[in-house]
Formats: structure tokens, C-alpha cells, sequence
């Protein structure tokens, strides 16, 4: 064969191995990026509340392989089972089959569905997912992605969402537009309430700095140099300096001189139908939004204040007070609930139960745990894992067959 013929079958066949290769690596390449592109379905026809607290309709029900569903009579739908189903915020429900996520309506249908890794809840129209070790936000209505390119995502909150970079905290809005910079340390509050955000200023060393306000576009509101503060609730917040609290208005004026703390294992509540839990030397009281104490500190704690009464601890035991301090419920309790819908979980012994909130029990205290729902029902376990449905007044919804 002739020689130069050879050499000339040897090149041509080298760079077809050249180019095999390199189409290889390129498809390669392109199936990577295809089996990371995971499949959204956003479903903009099927509405929701637009109110992050709308009660659920429905209850979470086991079913043999699952989960299932059941309404307030506790007439079951089991036409279709979950893996995992929980209720989420905006009245809906959090569901997975298989390698599928996302959330269901009243109605049982999927308002989105993804293949990523979402968390289980939303936050203004949006959840975060996780993507090698990164976080983004899917918007379920439209299932347009900001990225994963984060460390860390937090909830939005007024239309923006912080973001951790690099240890580092700044804020994107709806569009994944990074309005403010991760310039912050953080330990801030990482959302916005009434227009305001605390931040945290970084050391030269990396350790965290004073503490200020911000506003949505990054602007330096409220400054004086404190060391922590909450989240505005009726134009009224507590900003602490060394171990101690101080209630300032949204100009950042001092309410009142009266200085409050220290606090061991709580903060100051935030302030609801004009009235704040704080603490004095170790005791707990409660103020009007001047900053005047409407009950005295002496109680060893007090619940967030809700509909004017408030849970209590006095003695080592719960009751349950007005907002004037007259008691409700004597303190007799070794746990006392939130009230809603006029009912809470109490305990005795280990024990728990539904208490009224003029004192009468509903059921009595022989259960592993009670949950009161957002939608008038009681959930109780009667161990780790089994548990049967009430309404408030102690009639069973459903239980178990077995």
C-alpha cells in the first residue's frame, strides 16, 4: 500500500478519534447538565389564599404505604396516597410521592410540583430548594427559578429574601436581582417588618459588630450602636445594648427610659393589640406600647399575649390571666398551651389533656401529647406516633381503625 496513502488513513483516522472524543466529552457534558435540569410544573390556574395564616380544610390521615386525607367530619379520601404530607402555610399542604414534591389545595390538587429539593413551606408565592449543597427559590406560580448559588436562603418577607455568600448576608428581591450586597454579618433578623431589617455590621476580624436598621434599599435607618434588636410589630420594637433592653418607636425614638432584662432563655415578646410581655430582673410583666407596666413583674413567665389573656407561671405551675392580671386558670398546671378557639393542652404527671378557658376540662390528662389545629380540630397522640382527631367541644372526628 502506498505510504503516503497510510499516513494520510493513520491522520484522518487519528482526528476522528479526536473528535469522537470531544463530542463524547461535550454530550457528556450536556447529559450532566440535563439530569440537573429537574422538572417544575407550576400550575397558575389553581389559586390560594393570598393569607400566609388560612386555616386548613383538611386533616393528614396514615394510610397503609402513607398518608391520605380526611375533612372535618372525618370522612377519609384515600384515591390518592403520599410518601409525606403535612400541613403547609397559605392553607395548603405539603406532599411527596416518589421523587416529586410540592403543594396541594383543599381540592387535592397540585398547585406545583417539582423533582428538586424543596423545603416544606412558602414564603410570598415562593419556596427555597436545595441544589449540591446550595440554595435558591422557585416561584410555584410561574416555576421561575432564582438559582442555587447561595449557602443559605431565608423566607421572603415584603419582597425581598436574605441570602448567605461567602458568610455574608444581602437581601434579592422577587426577580433574583441582588438588591442589597451580602455585606452583613450573619446574626441579623433576615426579614423585613414595617419596612425595616436589623443587620450586622462585620469586624475587621469576621466576628460580628453592632446592629442597625435598614430600610428596602439598603439604607442606614436607625443607629445607635446596638448590640441586637427584633422585628417591628405596631410600630414598636426592643433593641438591646450589653444585657440590656430598651422599646423604641420606628424612628427610633426611646418609648420610655425604663430599661428591661436581662433575659436567660427568652427575648422580649413582640407587642399584639397594644400590649408586650418583657422581663425585669429576672421576672415577667407586661407593658402598654407607652412602656407602662399594666401588670407588674413577678411571674417566672408569660406567654405572647393573645385575645387580651395570656398563659402564666407562677410557683413552678401554668395558669392562665387576663390583661389586668385578674387570674383565669389558678396555677396548678405543669404545662398550659396557647388558648385557641377557647381551648389549650395542659398537663399533669406527664400527661396531657384539653382545658376551656374558664377552667374545665374537656378531656382528661392521659396522653402522649395534644396539638391545638388552625382549623377548630385537636390532634392527640396516644403514643410517639399514633394519634386520633377531635372537634374543641371533645367529640372524635376520626381514629384509627386498628
Amino acid at each position: 500500500m502506498n505510504q503516503k496513502y497510510i499516513k494520510f488513513l493513520a491522520i484522518a483516522l487519528s482526528v476522528i478519534c479526536v473528535i469522537g472524543i470531544a463530542v463524547y466529552g461535550v454530550m457528556e457534558y450536556v447529559g450532566v447538565k440535563q439530569a440537573k435540569t429537574r422538572a417544575v410544573t407550576a400550575n397558575p390556574d389553581i389559586t390560594y389564599s393570598a393569607d400566609i395564616n388560612t386555616p386548613h380544610d383538611l386533616l393528614v390521615v396514615p394510610a397503609e404505604g402513607g398518608y391520605c386525607f380526611a375533612n372535618k367530619s372525618g370522612v377519609v379520601f384515600n384515591n390518592n396516597i403520599y410518601d409525606i404530607a403535612s400541613p403547609a402555610n397559605y392553607g395548603l399542604y405539603y406532599a411527596q410521592v416518589g421523587k416529586k414534591q410540592g403543594f396541594l389545595n383543599s381540592s387535592l390538587n397540585f398547585v406545583f410540583i417539582t423533582e428538586e429539593t424543596i423545603s416544606s413551606n412558602l414564603s410570598e408565592d415562593f419556596v427555597i430548594y436545595k441544589r449540591d449543597n446550595k440554595s435558591g427559590f422557585i416561584n410555584i406560580k410561574t416555576g421561575e427559578k432564582i438559582e442555587a448559588v447561595y449557602d443559605m436562603a431565608y423566607d421572603f418577607s415584603e419582597g425581598l429574601a436574605a441570602v448567605l455568600k461567602d458568610d455574608k448576608i444581602g437581601f434579592v428581591n422577587t426577580k433574583g436581582e441582588l438588591i442589597i450586597p451580602n455585606i452583613y454579618h450573619s446574626s441579623g433578623r433576615h426579614s423585613f417588618k414595617s419596612g425595616l431589617c436589623l443587620v450586622t455590621e462585620i469586624n475587621a476580624d469576621g466576628s460580628a459588630g453592632t446592629s442597625f436598621y435598614i430600610d428596602k434599599a439598603g439604607n442606614k435607618v436607625i443607629d445607635n450602636g446596638y448590640d441586637y434588636g427584633m422585628a417591628f410589630y405596631e410600630n414598636r420594637t426592643f433593641v438591646r445594648t450589653g444585657e440590656t433592653w430598651n422599646l423604641i418607636d420606628e424612628k427610633g425614638n426611646l418609648v420610655t427610659d425604663e430599661d428591661f432584662g436581662p433575659y436567660t432563655n427568652s427575648v422580649p415578646g413582640k407587642f399584639g393589640g397594644g400590649y408586650a410581655v418583657v422581663a425585669k430582673d429576672g421576672l415577667y410583666g407586661i407593658i402598654n406600647a407607652d412602656g407602662q407596666y399594666v401588670v407588674n413583674p413577678k411571674h417566672e413567665h408569660i406567654a405572647d399575649i393573645s385575645g387580651n389573656r395570656t398563659v402564666f407561671k407562677s410557683g413552678g405551675k401554668f395558669g392562665y390571666m387576663n390583661i389586668d392580671g385578674s387570674v383565669v386558670i389558678s396555677p396548678v398546671y405543669e404545662y398550659l398551651g396557647n388558648f385557641k378557639f377557647g381551648v389549650a393542652a395542659y398537663s399533669e404527671q406527664g400527661k396531657y389533656g384539653v382545658i376551656r378557658e374558664d377552667g374545665v376540662r374537656i378531656t382528661p390528662p392521659e396522653y402522649k401529647k395534644v396539638e391545638i389545629l388552625d382549623n377548630e380540630c385537636v390532634k392527640i397522640y396516644t403514643d410517639a406516633k399514633m394519634y386520633f382527631y377531635t372537634d374543641i367541644y371533645g367529640n372524635k372526628i376520626w381514629e384509627p381503625k386498628n
